[in-house]
């Protein structure tokens, strides 16, 4: 790769790419040759020809430069140009053969790489082992904190309902010293505190011990936020049935936007690997910045980070929120059932409520089930 430094990048550009309509097809690709780590040269060459001559057509030249530009490097490098040269070719009067052959071939290369930004992962965490630690005696928090990607308070208070899940109770003073221990986490780490609808809403509070906690929560004044208003949006929304057969059992991709003025006008996409073979971990969930339109403005915005889980609606009562992020792999039980951790998909009707047997998973005490009557949505919230 040649890497010209800036004093010969200008004598090159000054002597040998003069004008574009005076180089031969040969010269051309000599240039993109030497050119070719320094793409936004190549850009400035086409956008000055544009300048000289209008916007009325293209010549071979400059299709055959704009045939051989890397597009996707010129936006990353300089998106004002970019832009400058999508605005030409949509303003150009006459459109020959040619021309039309080549906005196709720039629509391909542009949409691999319709995706702005590397697909981060939505972290699944196994049932750890700090489980098996108690409250009372043991450093559950700080283990559970500890975990290297537990970079967020909704991850570490999915942790602390999951592991709650399995008592039967919860002294007061163990409750409030969870939540100070918690306050020091998320002031520590500057972590920003959960939406209020996030806890209030959580199939965690028919169950006791989590019912405390919550309560604790949302008065502690640092870890809910004070604000009520509902900032949730979906992601997919489907049957039971449906659900498990576009998500567990197929790769898929879901297209959403984030409500509000801020993210308006982008595209943003989960990504799913669905389970192969009956393999639980060939399962992942990822989700990045997705845009198909042939120009990408600079004013994009990427959320620090988003927080996923399920919601429940069931025939008659209301949407409750199922946390995913200790739930691991789903795991394909049998004709009858799918298990993703403490959630129990039921092919059939099923007339247990959530979270009403004793059976085990795992570590895990309980199921929450979903049968093939409810209504299963994923859902997200923004992290700021």
């Amino acid at each position: 790769m040649v890497c010209l430094s800036e004093l010969k990048r200008k004598n090159f550009v000054k002597e040998y790419t003069i004008d574009l309509d005076q180089l031969t097809v040969h010269k051309i690709d000599g240039c993109i040759a030497v050119l070719k780590s320094e793409v936004h040269l190549l850009a400035e060459l086409l956008t000055a020809y544009f300048n000289k001559y209008g916007r009325v057509s293209l010549d071979e030249n400059s299709r055959h430069l704009l045939r051989n530009l890397d597009m996707a490097k010129c936006f990353q490098e300089t998106p004002e140009l970019y832009n400058e040269i999508f605005e030409t070719l949509e303003c150009l009067s006459e459109v020959s053969q040619d021309d039309l052959k080549l906005f196709v071939h720039l629509q391909k290369q542009n949409t691999k790489h319709n995706f702005q930004m590397t697909p981060r992962p939505v972290i699944l965490f196994e049932t750890p082992q700090c489980w098996k630690l108690g409250f009372e005696t043991d450093n559950f928090l700080e283990e559970l904190s500890g975990k290297e990607d537990i970079t967020t308070l909704y991850s570490l208070i999915d942790g602390l309902f999951m592991k709650l899940y399995q008592m039967k109770r919860m002294k007061v003073s163990t409750a409030y010293r969870i939540i100070n221990e918690t306050v020091k986490i998320a002031n520590t780490r500057s972590w920003p505190p959960v939406y209020r609808n996030y806890t209030l809403s959580s199939c965690f509070l028919a169950h006791s011990p989590t019912e405390r906690l919550i309560s604790k929560l949302n008065s502690s004044g640092r870890l809910v936020s004070t604000i009520s208003d509902d900032y949730t949006f979906t992601i997919c929304e489907y049957s039971q049935a449906d659900f498990v057969e576009e998500l567990f059992n197929q790769d898929n991709m879901f297209k959403f936007q984030i409500p509000g003025s801020y993210y308006a006008g982008q595209t943003f996409v989960l990504l799913t690997s669905g389970v192969k073979k009956h393999i639980p971990n060939s399962f992942d969930l990822r989700w990045c910045l997705f845009d198909t339109s042939p120009i990408i403005h600079r004013s994009h915005r990427i959320p620090k980070s988003l927080h996923f889980a399920l919601v429940v609606q069931r025939e008659g009562n209301a949407s409750c929120i199922l946390p995913i992020t200790w739930c691991g792999q789903p795991r394909y039980k049998s004709n009858a059932c799918w298990n993703w951790g403490y959630i129990r998909f039921h092919h059939k009707k099923c007339p247990l409520k959530l979270g009403e047997d004793k059976v085990c998973c795992g570590s895990i005490s309980k199921y929450a089930h979903i049968v093939s009557s409810d209504t299963v949505k994923i859902v997200a919230f923004e992290i700021y």
